[in-house]
């Protein structure tokens, strides 16, 4: 009895043995685009309108993509490590690409906008999370999870100046963003007009500049939805 136990172990492990060779690898690219109420975004070129009528143009648009989890269609997730910075003036940093995923169909993918509290409470980092790249705030504050800037002719700033930057990882005002999107077209996009006239939206003659955690949690929240399948 004892024996044959042993010898069922042993065909156990060959099987799961073969399963394991068996098992193939892809890569997985991801692509971010920004839109503007459906129409392309175009960096420092264009002018557009909020629902008040409020022109404005974008000139700085980046944020970070993290703990990226890839969702397929039978139910098996596909968790990735690390931190990408999305930078519209950068277009390498707009293709996410991921080595060694499990063969599978992939139909969407969930992430934060964000850098989470382990990796902000170890300070300044390298690489995205270089200090160099303009995204980080204090030790104490941590790093800008979202950054626009641009201007617009309603705002009361100095040369008529848009700055939104969008951090804080402490309660009560953690401004991380869980996103879950389908991505069976194989790209995500973040509709920037959306956020910014969602809910009451954006008076730029009113709030034309945010520089700090606590201003920031009612316009963090609505980064959510502005995220779709391209």
């Amino acid at each position: 009895m004892k024996l044959r136990a042993i010898a069922l172990f042993f065909v156990v492990l060959a099987v799961q043995a073969t399963l394991t060779a068996q098992q193939q690898y892809i890569s997985v690219d991801i692509l971010v685009t920004a839109t503007v109420n459906g129409t392309p975004l175009h960096m420092g070129l264009a002018n557009y309108t909020n629902k008040r009528g409020q022109d404005f143009h974008v000139s700085v648009l980046k944020f970070y993509i993290g703990n990226v989890v890839l969702h397929a269609d039978n139910g098996a997730r596909h968790a990735v490590g690390g931190y990408s910075l999305v930078d519209f003036e950068d277009e390498t940093s707009l293709q996410l690409h991921i080595d060694s995923v499990p063969e599978n169909t992939y139909t969407s993918v969930s992430f934060i906008v964000g850098v989470d509290s382990v990796m902000s409470e170890r300070g300044p980092q390298s690489g995205a999370l270089d200090p160099l790249n303009g995204m980080y705030w204090t030790w104490a504050t941590g790093y800008i999870f979202f950054k626009l800037e641009g201007t617009s002719q309603s705002s009361a700033q100095p040369k008529n100046l848009l700055t939104f930057h969008i951090g804080g990882y402490k309660a009560p005002y953690n401004n991380i963003q869980k996103i879950h999107v389908d991505v069976k077209s194989g790209g995500i996009n973040i509709d920037i007009g959306e956020w910014i006239d969602s809910g009451a939206g954006i008076d730029f003659a009113v709030q034309s500049s945010v520089t700090d955690a606590r201003a920031a949690v009612d316009i963090a929240k609505r980064l959510g939805g502005s995220f779709h399948a391209r």
